[in-house]
Order: structure tokens, then C-alpha cells, then sequence
């Protein structure tokens, strides 16, 4: 093991457990950039702590894939470029990188104990180098420490810094961004007035211009993408042919294939009905009461609007095997009372 591994800030950061990178997460949300605000929270959910120390299960690593039915890819370690590519903040992600790894080398003992001060340090050093509103840093330098954290100071270091998005959405601006999550399609008073069909956009990654699909009214998201069969050459590997840009199997939410990040529109998304809720909570993507979380199965979220989206690139029925470890959704420990989870396919 490197003595970077072995620094005093590695020994540090590895102390934090989900739960502390919650607190840490909520703490910062107020200073990260209203574009990238929403982003952060679900790149946490799309990459939980539990999930490394599943991959980290060398013997019998197949069989409890098999168990649990993976698919795609869960390891970090291969996307420590390329899993926050949805958030704005990866257009800075070279500087940080750099950044990241220069503070967890450092041999000193750290300045501050507490790792919201940290990461807001490191963001405060980019931001002055780059000339960047601080803001828009926060939130892709506490990736980048939980991504350290679950990846290793060697691997976090070996990575290129490659960015993994395209040049036209590179030019974009935040207010760009934002101002598109924000429109909205339908034909306005007057098709409603006639009684028009209307048809929304659903935008499925922000990086490409033409990473979008067509939606009616009051369809369920995976089901207005099956009508979309454009070649999406940056659609997710799961996607089958005919099937649209969204990876999709069962559509009854029995298999958690369609987990979507929400970055936009949310509010024109149908509420979480109690199947949702109960079997979103079962694959361990999110445990919440929330009418509209920012987790949402795309089979049974039906929109009145154009949404932004954004796919994990993994998918898997994880809660017995957290039930099992003591580890309930979001990182807190399972009470001693807690029912037993089932499979969603029997309930």
C-alpha cells in the first residue's frame, strides 16, 4: 500500500460512514450552485458507500451478483471520470482531481476535522486557480472526496482526468442549463383551449443535444421512451434494441432496471404512489416519504411536462443483502424491529 493510502487525511476520510456523508451532503447543499444542487444529492444515491464494500466482496463475488441481479456496472473504480458527467461541475473536474489528490497526499495532520470545511477548502482553492464561482465547485469536489474514499488514493490518482462530455455541452452556461429544465412544451393556453394532444420533451442526458424523446401526456416514462427507436448511440448499455433510450425489463417495478435521477421538472412528474415507494426502497436506490424524491422508477412515473433526467449506469435488488449487513437504505444502521424485506416479484 502507498504511503498516500496510508496519509493521515486517508485515515481520516475512511472514519466517514454513509450517514456522515449525508450530514456532510446536506451541510453543503446551500452553497452549491442551484445547477448542480439537485445533481450532487444523486450522484450520492447513485454510488452509496454500501456498494463499494459489495464490490470489495472478492469471494463469492459472482454468485452474489447473481443474487441480487446486477447488471451494468457498479464499480466506481472503472468511472472515476465519468460518473458525474451529469453534473455541471465535471467541467472542472481536471483542476479538481489535481486538487483532491494533492490534499489527501498531504502528510500533515488536517486543519479542520470536520470534512465539510475540507471540501470547502479544496473547492475555495479551485475556484481561485480557475477564476470559477466557488459555488459551482462544491459540489463536484465532494464527489471527487467520496469517490477517493471508495476507489483508493492510488487508483483516485492513476485515473487520467478526462472529461466525459460533449463540446456542445461544454459552451452551455448554468443559466442555460437551468432555463431548459425550466421550459416547458404542450402548446400553451391554446392547445389546451382546442383540446390538442400534448406532447412533452423528456431529456435523458444533459451532454448530448439530441439525447431526448418525445412524450404524451400522462405517460409513464418508459413507456413514451419505447416509442423513441432514433439510434441514441449515448443511451445506456442495458437499453435493448426497440426498447427506447431507457434501460427497461419488467415495467411493473419488479425489477428496478428503470431507476432515474431527477434533474429537472420533478414537479411535473405524478407523486410516488405506495407501490413506488415500497419497491424503490426495496432495490436500496432511496428510502423516503417525499411526494416527489429525486429517485423515481421511470415505469411508473408519469409526466404532464418536460423532465430532465439522468440513468445510473447499474441496477440491482439490494435490500435483503443490506437488511443483512445491519445497513438500511441511506447508510443508517436497520432497527432491531425493522420488517424483513421481500422480493418485490411476490408482493
Amino acid at each position: 500500500m502507498s504511503s498516500e493510502n496510508n496519509s493521515p487525511f486517508m485515515g481520516f476520510l475512511l472514519k466517514h460512514d454513509q450517514d456522515a456523508w449525508w450530514s456532510v451532503v446536506h451541510k453543503l447543499a446551500s452553497s452549491v450552485h442551484q445547477v448542480d444542487r439537485d445533481a450532487t444529492q444523486i450522484w450520492f444515491y447513485f454510488w452509496p458507500l454500501w456498494l463499494r464494500g459489495m464490490l470489495q466482496e472478492a469471494a463469492g463475488r459472482k454468485k452474489l451478483f447473481e443474487e441480487l441481479e446486477v447488471k451494468g456496472d457498479p464499480d466506481l473504480a472503472r468511472q472515476i471520470d465519468s460518473s458525474h458527467a451529469f453534473v455541471y461541475g465535471h467541467r472542472y473536474w481536471p483542476q479538481v482531481k489535481v486538487a483532491v489528490a494533492e490534499h489527501a497526499a498531504s502528510q500533515g495532520a488536517p486543519e479542520s476535522l470536520d470534512l465539510t470545511d475540507q471540501i470547502r477548502s479544496v473547492a475555495s482553492q479551485v475556484a481561485a486557480s480557475t477564476k470559477v464561482d466557488e459555488s459551482l465547485l462544491i459540489g463536484i469536489t465532494a464527489i471527487g472526496f467520496m469517490t477517493l474514499q471508495q476507489v483508493g488514493a492510488d487508483a483516485f490518482k492513476a485515473a487520467e482526468g478526462k472529461l466525459h462530455i460533449s463540446d456542445w455541452a461544454r459552451k452551455r452556461s448554468p443559466q442555460n442549463i437551468l432555463s431548459h429544465r425550466a421550459k416547458n412544451d404542450g402548446g400553451g393556453l391554446f392547445a389546451y383551449l382546442k383540446g390538442l394532444r400534448k406532447d412533452y420533451t423528456i431529456t435523458f442526458n444533459e451532454g448530448f443535444k439530441t439525447a431526448k424523446f418525445k412524450l404524451i401526456e400522462g405517460v409513464q416514462l418508459t413507456q413514451a421512451a419505447m416509442t423513441d427507436q432514433a439510434d441514441h448511440p449515448y443511451a445506456d448499455s442495458r437499453c435493448e434494441p426497440g426498447d427506447g433510450p431507457l434501460p427497461t425489463e419488467c415495467r411493473s417495478a419488479a425489477c428496478g432496471t428503470c431507476w432515474i435521477g431527477v434533474l429537472g421538472g420533478n414537479d411535473r412528474l405524478s407523486a410516488v404512489n405506495p407501490l413506488e415507494q415500497r419497491r424503490i426502497a426495496r432495490f436500496a436506490y432511496i428510502d423516503t416519504e417525499e411526494a416527489r424524491p429525486l429517485i423515481r422508477l421511470a415505469c411508473k412515473a408519469h409526466a404532464k411536462g418536460n423532465v430532465t433526467v439522468v440513468v445510473p449506469p447499474w441496477n440491482a435488488v439490494a435490500g435483503n443483502y443490506l437488511q443483512g449487513k445491519d445497513i438500511a437504505i441511506g447508510g443508517h444502521a436497520a432497527s432491531a424491529d425493522e420488517q424483513p424485506v421481500v422480493d418485490p416479484r411476490r408482493h
